[in-house]
């Protein structure tokens, strides 16, 4: 059932999928939309104290897609099908230097995605966290790096249901990246392995 449904989200909730499904180019224009969209993240979170209540909102959703294609695609690519996915596109000497890049632009995606969120509660809601007396743009990333890296200080605790479930959802993405990984490196190492033994 879960695999259904990341078949389903990959075609239908993925930007890989909509616009650049069996692109031997794929990893050259998600990367450039990655960085464009990372650029745009980094602007709305700059920019949440300058917008109304709704339309923050509507922003932050739509960024949350970076989080759910991040865990459908790798889902998809490496868990269910083994890295598989991925050979079927041009220049497979360097497949492992682009996986490695798209990788890590999904995590720099993360952790300015739900740096936009922490932001977001804390100028929409009282007391979303202990840290209110000021709570900037780089307390924002702070705070959803060291989270996300589990290596947090306390010095700025999540004190309301919904931004402990962020804080929450955050840091179980870091279970899931690393088995991600793991899987991911043994998938292009044994995908190089079989390649140089067709030949």
């Amino acid at each position: 059932a879960f695999g259904a449904a990341t078949e389903f989200g990959y075609k239908y909730l993925t930007i890989g999928g909509l616009f650049f499904k069996n692109d031997p180019h794929v990893f050259v224009k998600l990367e450039a939309i990655m960085v464009v969209l990372i650029a745009v993240s980094i602007g709305v979170l700059v920019g949440l104290e300058y917008m109304p209540f709704g339309l923050a909102l509507v922003c932050c959703i739509l960024l949350s897609q970076r989080i759910l294609e991040y865990v459908i695609v790798y889902s998809r690519n490496f868990i269910f099908n083994r890295g598989r996915i991925f050979t079927h596109f041009s220049d497979s000497s360097t497949l492992g230097q682009w996986v490695i890049l798209v990788f890590f632009l999904n995590v720099i995606e993360i952790i300015v995605v739900f740096a936009v969120w922490y932001r977001f509660f804390f100028l929409f809601f009282d007391r979303a966290f202990s840290h209110a007396i000021t709570f900037t743009v780089m307390d924002s990333l702070y705070l959803s790096m060291t989270t996300f890296a589990m290596v947090s200080f306390g010095d700025i605790i999540p004190t309301a249901y919904f931004t402990k479930t962020f804080v929450m959802i955050e840091s179980m993405l870091i279970f899931y990246t690393i088995i991600v990984v793991i899987n991911g490196l043994i998938s292009v190492h044994f995908g190089s392995r079989d390649h140089k033994d067709t030949k």
